[in-house]
C-alpha cells in the first residue's frame, strides 16, 4: 500500500492491526521465495511419502491436532 501512495490506508491499518510502521528485513540465505518453496515441499513430500524429517513429521502432527480445536 505505501508503494502505491494509499498514505491513509496504510495508518487506518496500522492503527487498526497494531501494526508497527518499521520494516521487517527477511534475511533468507536463498530468498524468500526459495524459503517458502522448501518448506512446502518438505511438507508435500511428507504428507505423501513416508521417507520424511523428524522435524516435519512433527509440524505436520501439531497442525493436523490444531485444526481439531478450530
Amino acid at each position: 500500500m505505501v508503494k502505491k501512495n494509499l498514505t491513509n490506508y496504510v495508518k487506518d491499518f496500522q492503527a487498526e492491526g497494531k501494526v508497527s510502521s518499521d520494516p521487517v528485513a527477511i534475511d533468507a540465505p536463498g530468498g524468500f521465495l526459495f524459503e517458502w518453496w522448501l518448506v512446502f515441499w518438505y511438507i508435500l513430500i511428507a504428507r505423501t511419502n513416508e521417507k520424511h524429517s523428524d522435524a516435519v513429521a512433527s509440524y505436520i502432527e501439531v497442525v493436523s491436532v490444531s485444526t481439531l480445536y478450530v
